[in-house]
């Protein structure tokens, strides 16, 4: 049954993004704050579980990537919508995950996979204290200076994503030109 914790953990995440939508909506902040902080919390224990246990799979892999993305973009607007957050601060964050969202999709169509920088796997506790310092309405300078930090940091490990990512896409573009220019030499030589 510990098998599938895991992505179980990552399912309940995705489950309690609409709820976390309409707590923040409605400006019930310390509810969102409570069901926000389970739905981290479960960001961290599946990772733990997963690494214990030494369980791994594609599914439960791009599940959690996605719980992650679908949660903190849910959340981001949601604040962004209830006067909580800079829009040019979710935007960068947003685009960012959005960005990396298809890096990874077109890895895998390719059968490869971009490994993650240590900046990306702390991108996500910045991210999540920056929406508790929102939640919480800390001074709004506080609160906005958080922000900005989650922001700077997604950004800059998005560009580390993509130096990542930089060599994969390198060769297999050369690849694909290089197999194109020998199919049109065996047309010509025809």
């Amino acid at each position: 049954m510990i098998r599938f914790a895991p992505l179980g953990l990552s399912l309940l995440r995705i489950a309690l993004t609409p709820l976390l939508w309409f707590l923040i909506i409605s400006e019930y902040h310390a509810l969102a704050l409570f069901v926000f902080g389970i739905a981290a919390g479960s960001d961290w224990l599946d990772g733990y579980i997963a690494r214990k246990y030494k369980i791994t799979s594609i599914i439960g892999a791009w599940t959690d990537f996605l719980a992650d993305k679908i949660l903190i973009g849910t959340v981001l607007v949601a604040l962004v919508v209830a006067d909580h957050m800079f829009p040019l601060v979710a935007a960068l964050i947003i685009g960012r995950e959005v960005a990396v969202v298809l890096l990874r999709i077109i890895a895998a169509f390719l059968h490869e996979q971009i490994e993650p920088s240590l900046l990306g796997k702390r991108k996500m506790f910045v991210q999540c204290a920056a929406i508790i310092a929102s939640l919480l309405w800390w001074p709004a300078y506080f609160a906005h200076g958080m922000a900005g930090v989650a922001a700077l940091i997604t950004i800059l490990s998005g560009m580390a994503y993509l130096w990542n990512a930089r060599r994969l896409f390198f060769e297999r573009v050369q690849w694909w030109r290089i197999k194109a220019w020998a199919r049109r030499k065996r047309r010509r030589s025809r």
